[in-house]
């Protein structure tokens, strides 16, 4: 069961990256536009954290 969301998680962080920038480009409004690609930036730290921790629990 953890081997199956080894690799989950980082194709769902990096999918809602990209809803969040779809929704950035669909937004009118430049402050809504700005949360948007900020919160697209946090998801895709978190699935760079996370592969980090990934790799790191493997090579321990």
């Amino acid at each position: 069961m953890v081997r199956q969301h080894e690799y989950q998680y980082p194709d769902e962080y990096q999918q809602r990256a990209r809803e969040c920038l779809r929704s950035a480009e669909e937004s009118r409004d430049d402050k809504e536009r700005t949360a948007w690609r900020e919160l697209a930036l946090c998801w895709l730290r978190l699935s760079d954290y996370g592969q980090a921790f990934r790799r790191a629990t493997k090579a321990a």
